[in-house]
C-alpha cells in the first residue's frame, strides 16, 4: 500500500459470510478498495430460494431472528433498505412439535404450559439434577453428556437430540456443548444450574450499547424469500463484486497478498477468506500447510432438502413444524410447515412443507438418489401428519457439505486455526463460531473493526516510509 493509496482488501467468496464482511468493511473503512471474488455466477452460497406456484421454499437459511445477537439482523434490514419487504412469521410460529412413538407432541411455549404437557413427567427429575450442580469451569464435553448431566436421559433424548439435528444436522453424541450451547455453558460455569443462570441473567430487549430494540417480529424473511437479503447485500457492492471469478492462487508478497483469478493477478493489503473450509484449505496449502491441514480436517454433515406442495390444505395441526429424535428410527430429521409459519410467503393455493433428511446421523440415507429420498420422505410426512392426499409438486437438493460439525474441542480448534493464520489473512465462515446469519453478521462486524485498525497501521507505516525517503 503506497502512500496516499487506499487500503486494498480481497474477500474470497460471496456466500453470506463474504457478503456480510464486505458490507461492514465498506461501512467501517471509507474509501476502501474492495474486491469480492465469487466463483459461481450468483452470490449467496447455500442461501437460495425456490418459488413454485406462489409458494416460497428455501434451500438454505429460511429466515432471520430479530432479537438474535443483539438485534444485528434487524439492524441489517434498515441498513439495506429492506423494511418494506419484510415478511413476518405467522401467529403459529411458536407452535412446534416433537415426534414421540409416532405421535406429535407439542413443545411447551413456557414453564406454565410445560406443567400440563406430556413433558411434565420429565420436570421433577430434570430440575433436581440441574439445581444441584455447583458453579465453576468445566471441560468441554458432548451435548449428550451435558444434557444428561443436567437434565437426565429422558430430556437428553427427547429434547436435545432433535434440537441438535434441527440446528446443526448433527449428532449430540459428538457435538461440543461449549460451541453449540454457549449460553447454557456460561450459565453452568457462573451459576452451576442452567435454570438458575437463565433466571438470573434473563435478557431485556436490548441492542448494542444497551439501547432498546425497536418492535420487530420474532422471525422474519422477505417477500420473494431470503434471496432478497442476498440481492440487497450484493447490490451495495456494485462492481466490487466479481461473479464467475475463480481464485486459483493466493501468494504472500511484499505488501500483503497476490490474488490470482481468471488469468490475472492483483495485490492486496489484506485478505478475508470466506470460502468453505475445504476450499480455503486447498487455496492456502501451498503457502501454509499447517493451516490448510487444520481447515481440511473440519467435519461437515450432508443434508437433503425436499420441498413439497399439496394442492389443498392437508395439515390438521397448527404450528410451524416438527423434529424427529433419533430414537424414533425414522428416515427424516423433521419438517418445516412453510405455509403455516410464513403465510405471507404463500400467495397461491395449497400448503407447502420442507422435509430434511440426512445429517450426521443419517448420511447413508442420501446414497440412494433423489427419487428414493423423495419417496421415503413423503411417506414419513404423510404418516406423521395423517395425510392421504398426493402432492402437486416435489423437488430435492442434496448438499454434500451442508453444515459444519462443532465436535468436542471445537473452540480450541478455532483458536489454533486463527493462531496459524498469517498477518492480515482472516478466516470467515460458519465453520468458526456459529451457523446462524446473526452469528455470521457479528463475526463480520468484528472483522471489519479489526481491518479498520490494520488499515490505520498500514497507512501510518506508509507515511513513515515516505518521510524517510
Amino acid at each position: 500500500m503506497s502512500s496516499g493509496a487506499r487500503f486494498r482488501v480481497a474477500v474470497l467468496g460471496a456466500g453470506a459470510s463474504g457478503l456480510l464482511a464486505a458490507h461492514y468493511l465498506k461501512a467501517q473503512i471509507p474509501g476502501i478498495e474492495l474486491t469480492v471474488h465469487e466463483e459461481r455466477e450468483r452470490p449467496g452460497g447455500l442461501i437460495d430460494t425456490l418459488v413454485h406456484d406462489g409458494h416460497v421454499f428455501e434451500w438454505g437459511a429460511r429466515c432471520l431472528r430479530a432479537k438474535a445477537r443483539a438485534g444485528v439482523c434487524f439492524d441489517l434490514v434498515g441498513e439495506l433498505g429492506l423494511g418494506p419487504e419484510v415478511a413476518a412469521g405467522g401467529p403459529e410460529q411458536n407452535l412446534r412439535y416433537i415426534l414421540r412413538r409416532g405421535r406429535l407432541l407439542q413443545v411447551p411455549a413456557g414453564p406454565f404450559s410445560a406443567l400440563f404437557s406430556p413433558f411434565a413427567r420429565l420436570l421433577p427429575g430434570a430440575l433436581l439434577r440441574d439445581l444441584r450442580h455447583p458453579a465453576g469451569p468445566r471441560q468441554d464435553t458432548s451435548v449428550a453428556e451435558f444434557a444428561e448431566r443436567h437434565f437426565g436421559p429422558g430430556a437428553r433424548d427427547l429434547i436435545f437430540d432433535p434440537l441438535m439435528s434441527g440446528i446443526y444436522a448433527g449428532d449430540m453424541r459428538t457435538l461440543s456443548f461449549k460451541a453449540c450451547l454457549s449460553a447454557l455453558a456460561g450459565f453452568e460455569e457462573r451459576h452451576g444450574s442452567v435454570l438458575r443462570g437463565a433466571l438470573r441473567e434473563r435478557p431485556g430487549r436490548l441492542g448494542e450499547g444497551g439501547a432498546k430494540l425497536p418492535p420487530a417480529p420474532r422471525l422474519f424473511s422477505f417477500r420473494g424469500g431470503m434471496r432478497r437479503f442476498i440481492e440487497a447485500l450484493a447490490a451495495r457492492l456494485g462492481t466490487a463484486l466479481r461473479l464467475g471469478s475463480k481464485v486459483t492462487a493466493l501468494e504472500p508478497c511484499a505488501d500483503g497478498y497476490r490474488v490470482r483469478a481468471n488469468g490475472g493477478a492483483t495485490e492486496f493489503d489484506a485478505v478475508i477468506c470466506a470460502l468453505p473450509a475445504p476450499a480455503a484449505a486447498a487455496l492456502i496449502r501451498p503457502s501454509n500447510a499447517a493451516l490448510a491441514g487444520g481447515l481440511a480436517a473440519l467435519p461437515y454433515a450432508p443434508l437433503a432438502v425436499i420441498p413439497v406442495l399439496f394442492p389443498e390444505p392437508v395439515n390438521r395441526y397448527r404450528g410451524a413444524g416438527y423434529l424427529v429424535p433419533s430414537t424414533e428410527g425414522e428416515a427424516i430429521l423433521g419438517a418445516q410447515w412453510n405455509t403455516q409459519s410464513f403465510p405471507a410467503l404463500s400467495s397461491g393455493k395449497g400448503q407447502g412443507f420442507t422435509i430434511m433428511v440426512g445429517g450426521a446421523r443419517g448420511a447413508s440415507l442420501l446414497n440412494g438418489g433423489e427419487n428414493a429420498l423423495q419417496n421415503s420422505a413423503l411417506a414419513a410426512l404423510r404418516r406423521h401428519l395423517g395425510i392421504s392426499a398426493a402432492p402437486s409438486f416435489m423437488a430435492c437438493r442434496i448438499i454434500a457439505r451442508a453444515l459444519p460439525q462443532y465436535h468436542v474441542g471445537h473452540l480450541d480448534t478455532v483458536r489454533r486455526l486463527r493462531a496459524l493464520a498469517p498477518p492480515r489473512f482472516h478466516l470467515a465462515g460458519n465453520y468458526l463460531e456459529g451457523v446462524g446469519i446473526g452469528d455470521l453478521a457479528l463475526q463480520a462486524k468484528a472483522l471489519a473493526l479489526q481491518l479498520k485498525d490494520e488499515a490505520s497501521l498500514v497507512g501510518a507505516r506508509d507515511c513513515s516510509l515516505k518521510g524517510t525517503a
